[in-house]
Parts: structure tokens; sequence; C-alpha cells
């Protein structure tokens, strides 16, 4: 099931109060109920996402699959 977008009233008290103060965006789980944003990890992991498809275009340009 895709996340439901959820607006800050609606996550005020289920997320911890620095979160509640920076971010704008929320998004909840239906089956767990449990409340995402886009905070640092996701920052992290967007990251790390972009260095490993630049390494793939890198590789796969060399000749290697």
């Amino acid at each position: 099931q895709p996340l439901l977008e959820r607006s800050k009233q609606q996550v005020e008290g289920r997320v911890p109060p620095y979160v509640f103060q920076t971010q704008s965006q929320y998004m909840e789980c239906p089956a767990c109920h449990r409340i995402y944003w886009r905070g640092t990890h996701w920052q992290r992991m967007t990251g790390k996402l972009k260095k490993f498809e630049e390494y793939q275009q890198k590789e796969n340009s060399n000749g290697r699959i």
C-alpha cells in the first residue's frame, strides 16, 4: 500500500518535537501507522544512491556491466 500524506496537525504528538518544528511534509504507512518524513536519513540515503548511480554510469561507459 502506498504511504498516505499527513498534515502537520495530524502528526502533532506522534513525531519528536524537533522533527515537528523543522519538517513540513509527513507520510503515514496505512499498515503499521508509522510516520515518515524526509530528514537527515533520507538525505544521506539519497546521496549514497546518487553516488552509486554515477559509479554505475561510469562503469557502463567503460564497457563494463
